[in-house]
């Protein structure tokens, strides 16, 4: 095993192999060409005939296609969402991509989502120990997290987001003022 290149996965049973080896190839459904009006040129991860590309899809997704052996790459997907941070620091959880402009609702009108891109960037480290773009992607995390603590943050220290923020929109939770899904 090479220590340059990310961990491969060895089945002894064909059953196994052919499963594997097929969902890389369901991927290729999911690729999407760098197209979209200021998102750079690198492809990206998004559900086909999805007008939009999700946040939560692109970080669950950086996750699985590391293992891809570079094939698919994991941060375009995440630098779609970076590329479009706002001046307020603000990066909407999902962008139309024909237009590349955000989409948000009535029940989440400022569009945020659950803040994990820090999550995905340190996994994205950890696989390939890039210190460039650490270095390139904490400020925008930094001001990331700077807006969500002046649109979101209550006095008492703990974070007023609507309950479809969170992803859990099926728990039976209306009332809940601060849900614990989005509270450290």
């Amino acid at each position: 095993m090479t220590k340059r290149d990310f961990p491969k996965i060895h089945f002894y049973d064909q059953d196994f192999v052919d499963i594997y080896d097929k969902t890389w190839a369901w991927i290729q459904d999911f690729w999407n060409g760098g197209t979209e009006p200021g998102g750079g040129e690198d492809n990206f991860f998004s559900y086909p005939g999805s007008p939009v590309v999700q946040q939560m899809d692109a970080i669950y997704s950086s996750f699985f296609l590391v293992y891809s052996n570079r094939i698919y790459q994991a941060h375009p997907t995440l630098d779609r969402f970076y590329s479009r941070q706002e001046p307020n620091g603000a990066i909407r959880c999902a962008y139309n991509i024909e237009t590349g402009q955000a989409v948000t609702d009535g029940e989440n009108p400022e569009g945020l989502g659950v803040p994990l891109f820090a999550w995905a960037e340190y996994n994205l480290y950890h696989k390939s120990a890039n210190k460039k773009r650490v270095k390139d992607v904490l400020p925008i995390l930094h001001r990331y997290t700077g807006w969500i603590d002046a649109t979101f943050k209550e006095p008492n220290g703990l974070y007023h987001v609507p309950l479809s923020v969170t992803g859990m929109i099926n728990s039976p939770r209306e009332d809940a003022a601060y849900p614990l899904d989005f509270n450290p």
